[in-house]
């Protein structure tokens, strides 16, 4: 029973790492697609506003922009990375988790087997005793 037990506690620790690490990647993706969707609407804004403007603030916006591209990008990409990192961390510590809990019902397995093995030599001590004393009375 403490083997199902704990092989369902073993499951329970997996199954929530992976749903984390799901959760994670989405969480990641997701951020990777609005930081997409952003440079992709400030460069449609301005190449509708390039058309309007004329004079040398439009090179001045252009390089402003092209620096708000690159440190969005680069906020992406270390958010992106972080949470990989993260996910890796949760993974390892499900897997001790894992290991621990395996390692413990094993113990437990081991200890239960020694003390059926006691029992059962002393129920076999009591059961020999019971017959020499029937051998004994039955020989008077």
């Amino acid at each position: 029973m403490k083997k199902f037990s704990l092989m369902l506690i073993i499951s329970a620790v997996t199954l929530l790492g992976c749903e984390q690490q799901e959760e994670i990647k989405s969480e990641a993706l997701e951020a990777k697609q609005e930081v997409k969707q952003a440079l992709s609407d400030a460069w449609k804004d301005i190449k509708d506003n390039a058309l309007e403007l004329k004079d040398d603030s439009l090179t001045d916006l252009l390089n402003e922009s092209e620096a708000l591209t690159k440190a969005l990008a680069a906020d992406g990409q270390t958010l992106s990375k972080e949470l990989l990192a993260e996910s890796k961390t949760l993974i390892e510590q499900s897997k001790v988790v894992a290991k621990d809990s395996w390692l413990e019902g094993k113990e437990s397995a081991n200890e239960l087997s020694e003390d059926a093995h006691k029992a059962i030599e002393e129920l076999a001590e009591k059961i020999k005793a019971h017959r020499e004393a029937i051998e004994k009375s039955n020989s008077n």
